[in-house]
């Protein structure tokens, strides 16, 4: 994946702010932790995503509370998507939990790969190499933990 990332944080009452001095570089999986948020106050954030070519995108807003474990099952649209060498998945999951599973299907409902299992409390984010996996096309991500299921599209080009 060429490009950089952007993190931005909003308070409750104030403006949007960019929390990296540099835009982020290199190689996923990328780990951010938001060392300067005060416990409890909610903070919303995004990511932005600049290609090495063409116009940036930037994903969210998450909500989290500062000093709180996520409340609720979710899963993020994947990102980039179209993905063309790597994707990323994040989620949430109110517990621990090791038999959750990110898994790939296709459009019969195959199942193609199995992207993550388990899971930590609070947020995951992994990444996932699609251009050695499957060919070109449209597919599913489920994740699977604790009895809930959350379903994402997926695109993957060359």
């Amino acid at each position: 994946m060429t490009g950089s990332f952007n993190l931005f944080r909003q308070a409750e009452a104030g403006g949007r702010a960019r929390l990296n001095a540099e835009p982020v570089r290199g190689r996923p999986p990328f780990r951010f932790a938001d060392e300067t948020a005060r416990t409890g106050e909610t903070y919303r954030y995004w990511l932005e995503y600049v290609p090495a070519t063409g116009f940036s995108r930037t994903y969210g807003p998450v909500v989290g509370r500062a000093g709180s474990r996520p409340a609720a099952f979710a899963l993020a649209a994947p990102w980039p998507n179209p993905a063309r060498e790597a994707v990323t998945f994040a989620f949430t999951l109110p517990a621990d939990d090791p038999e959750a599973e990110l898994e790939i299907f296709d459009l019969a409902g195959r199942r193609l790969a199995t992207v993550s299992r388990g899971g930590r409390a609070g947020a995951n984010v992994v990444t996932w190499s699609p251009a050695a996996a499957v060919p070109p096309g449209v597919y599913f991500c489920r994740l699977t933990a604790a009895g809930n299921s959350a379903v994402k599209k997926l695109a993957v080009v060359r």
